[in-house]
């Protein structure tokens, strides 16, 4: 149910009774990376470009999306703040295990991220 516009689910995972669904729709904030937890939406970014392939995994209270925005810039976003691969790069999936943060993908730079 995006503000405006379509909207995709790409991705769920659960969490103790928690269900996690990852995305992207077009919301009055433009073109969004969103995620739903129990129905909720929340907006995690938006852009006023392309956004798409997203993937969402959950540790604790952190909730982590990998997505492809721009059509070649793969990112990924925690709790506010989002780390760019670089150009041209490209993110499918994420993963987490306990601090450790996996993203497949191809291109780009790696990242080390904590």
């Amino acid at each position: 149910n995006p503000d405006f516009g379509t909207a995709a689910a790409t991705s769920i995972t659960s969490s103790g009774s928690d269900i996690y669904i990852g995305g992207f729709g077009q919301t009055n904030s433009g073109n969004s990376l969103l995620y739903w937890k129990n129905g909720v939406q929340n907006i995690a970014d938006s852009y006023n470009s392309t956004i798409g392939n997203t993937s969402i995994a959950v540790s604790g209270n952190d909730v982590y999306l990998a997505a492809t925005r721009d059509l070649d810039n793969g990112i990924y976003w925690k709790n506010g703040v989002t780390t760019s691969f670089g150009l041209p790069s490209y993110a499918y999936g994420i993963a987490v295990s306990g601090t450790d943060v996996y993203v497949v993908g191809g291109g780009g730079t790696p990242v080390t991220a904590g």
